[in-house]
């Protein structure tokens, strides 16, 4: 995202305080104005990148707000391939192999980038993230790491 190889186009987002600097587009990593800040603090915020591709996605790395003390301090992650409301959330397993969604630790600041890596990758068009703890106001600059794109074999449903 922060090389510019993925359009502003195709990020989008549920909310945000204004079209400038904290709009869905503002959201890369480095950013030197602003992030994605959504208009108000609630669970019901995301931010989604279409790759339009299918990519092995491998981790994230998140920031917060570069112009304000505003971040993310835990999210979750949700995938497609297909888009259309077709979400899967990333889950791990806990003691009796039971899944329940991932919550990933997000930031501790405004600028330090915090890393998370995706075990297994993911293979996915669509990325998801949707915060659900933040510090003062829900503020966030990402980058995806992985590869691709892949070229997934069509399946016959009979």
């Amino acid at each position: 995202m922060e090389s510019g190889r993925i359009a502003d186009t195709s990020i989008a987002a549920s909310t945000c305080i204004s079209d400038d600097a904290y709009c869905s587009e503002s959201a890369r990593l480095n950013r030197e104005v602003g992030g994605w800040v959504p208009l108000i603090n609630d669970f019901a915020q995301w931010i989604q990148v279409d790759l339009m591709a299918v990519y092995r996605v491998t981790g994230v790395i998140t920031q917060g707000r570069s112009d304000a003390p505003h971040w993310v301090t835990r999210f979750t992650v949700w995938t497609s391939r297909e888009g259309k409301g077709k979400w899967t959330p990333v889950t791990e397993s806990t003691c009796g192999e039971v899944k329940e969604i991932k919550i990933f630790t997000g930031n501790c600041d405004q600028s330090t980038h915090f890393t998370n890596r995706f075990s297994p990758p993911i293979l996915a068009r669509y990325i998801l993230l949707a915060p659900v703890a933040w510090h003062a106001h829900i503020a966030l600059r990402f980058e995806l790491l992985g590869e691709g794109p892949f070229m997934l074999p069509d399946i016959a449903v009979h």
